[in-house]
């Protein structure tokens, strides 16, 4: 491999890591949402769960089996 070649593949190596990384991050916020509105639902009755579709709308949208 060539210095360039080299460089592409790890600068390719950093920009997906960072990638699986922000995606961590947003699935961690999620997660911990869900967990508030776990426990608030412990301490209000008015408090619901939302569905799958409304916390990942763009893969749970049209499953309605899942409620």
């Amino acid at each position: 491999m060539t210095y360039s070649e080299v460089n592409a593949t790890i600068s390719s190596y950093n920009r997906r890591k960072q990638e699986e990384a922000k995606e961590r991050a947003s699935y961690d916020y999620i997660l911990a949402n869900l967990i508030g509105v776990s426990v608030a639902r412990v301490y209000s009755e008015k408090q619901e769960f939302p569905v799958i579709g409304k916390v990942y709308p763009g893969l749970f949208e049209d499953d309605e089996r899942i409620a």
